[in-house]
């Protein structure tokens, strides 16, 4: 099975200037546990839910940007790898979330939920 078979193409993003809460309040709203972070059309990071404190992170992200919390370390998969490649490069990397990058644009989101 291929990675273009299982991810999603919804990708949720931000900017590493936009405010942690607004970025909560978004995956909150939205259900989402992660946030891709573009600067223009570039992958820059990944905002977990984690990363931005959790529902009683309310101090950890006070009067921060997405950018101060966020994983700079982004581990990036092209739709055509494999679904073992991808859950391999997760247990590796101990993430939950790969964004699917196909020439150089980003087309969709893996994650340990996606169905």
């Amino acid at each position: 099975m291929r990675i273009q078979e299982i991810m999603t193409t919804t990708i949720h993003s931000a900017s590493p200037t936009t405010p942690a809460e607004e970025a909560w309040e978004y995956m909150h709203t939205k259900g989402v546990r992660h946030l891709i972070i573009k600067e223009g059309s570039q992958v820059v990071g990944v905002l977990s839910d984690s990363d931005a404190g959790g529902r009683s992170g309310a101090t950890v992200r006070r009067n921060v940007r997405v950018g101060d919390l966020m994983d700079r370390h982004v581990v990036l998969v092209s739709p055509n790898e494999t679904l073992r490649k991808a859950a391999n490069l997760m247990r590796g990397h101990l993430i939950g979330c790969l964004p699917v990058i196909d020439n150089e644009r980003l087309v969709g989101v893996v994650t340990i939920a996606t169905s």
